[in-house]
């Protein structure tokens, strides 16, 4: 998380980047999107998530709106903000050496 430069898609977010190294800005706590599970309970494959900021709680991992990123790819912009996204947890990502520059 750049806690300095707001996100590029919506300026009311900061920017999130991927870094080699961990820090406490870097550090999200996993939460269950809806209240059906409580705090604490064991994650499982396909359930509703959200990301939590640590360092400042009431942040969220935020997805923005849908963007065409060039003539091919459509994709939107991940980032930290108020509003929170839910995310779906899964398995497993089929490998494609186009997207390994992805999080995946």
């Amino acid at each position: 998380m750049c806690t300095s430069q707001t996100s590029q898609r919506d300026k009311n977010n900061m920017m999130i980047m991927l870094q080699e190294f961990n820090a406490k800005n870097a550090q999200f706590r996993i939460l269950p999107q809806y209240k059906v599970k409580s705090e604490g309970e064991v994650v499982q494959i396909y359930d509703q998530i959200i990301f939590e900021s640590i360092k400042s709680p009431g942040h969220f991992f935020h997805a923005s709106s849908g963007f065409q990123v060039d003539h091919f790819t459509f994709g939107s912009e991940l980032n930290l903000g108020v509003e929170r996204s839910g995310f779906t947890l899964v398995r497993f990502c089929k490998e494609n050496p186009e997207l390994e520059l992805f999080v995946k």
